[in-house]
């Protein structure tokens, strides 16, 4: 966590009485999700309370590929990630092989047009939004960085490869309204 970060964390607003209440600790509980202690400053509430804070929306992708952080892009950013595909005439529709973990608990979702690109979360329905986000972050870094966009191919070009067998499949339209997306 950036000091830049924990210098904002500093103060909060005691939901009690609405006087002034300060930071006294904070714990990281997952990657980019933070509990912080705060105590009121005012002396006959003294009402102590945590607070969890977690990113909501990306406004800018990061130049570094990774995906340790579920979290939504803002409507901005797809928006003009679709105005960039519109102008190369590339079609918004992504093949994906799904499968599921042996124990049943996972979805892991390949896009195999697109190098490294991949999801998982307990849900088909999650890690299917969240392989929409990969997507359009990778498509974002690539035309950041001016380099080539993976076109996408069909799900027949993938499907027989012995790395898919017995993969479900589906076709992902990142040009597809998400109400998680809109901000």
């Amino acid at each position: 966590m950036t000091g830049k970060y924990k210098e904002q964390l500093h103060s909060a607003t005691c939901p009690q009485c609405n006087g002034d209440a300060i930071r006294k600790d904070w714990i990281e509980l997952e990657n980019f999700c933070v509990a912080i202690v705060y105590r009121c400053e005012d002396v006959y509430c003294s009402h102590v309370f945590v607070m969890q804070q977690t990113p909501s929306r990306i406004l800018r992708p990061s130049k570094i590929l990774t995906h340790k952080a579920n979290i939504p892009l803002s409507f901005t950013i797809k928006r003009q990630l679709l105005k960039k595909l519109a102008l190369e005439e590339i079609s918004t529709y992504y093949p994906v092989a799904i499968e599921l973990s042996e124990d049943k608990s996972t979805y892991k979702v390949i896009v195999p047009d697109i190098d490294g690109c991949c999801a998982s979360a307990s849900t088909l329905e999650d890690a299917l939004k969240y392989a929409r986000n990969f997507i359009c972050i990778h498509l974002l870094v690539l035309f950041d960085n001016s380099k080539p966009i993976p076109l996408p191919t069909t799900v027949e070009n993938h499907c027989y490869k012995s790395e898919f067998k017995g993969f479900e499949w589906r076709m992902i339209d990142i040009s597809q309204y998400d109400r998680y997306l809109d901000w």
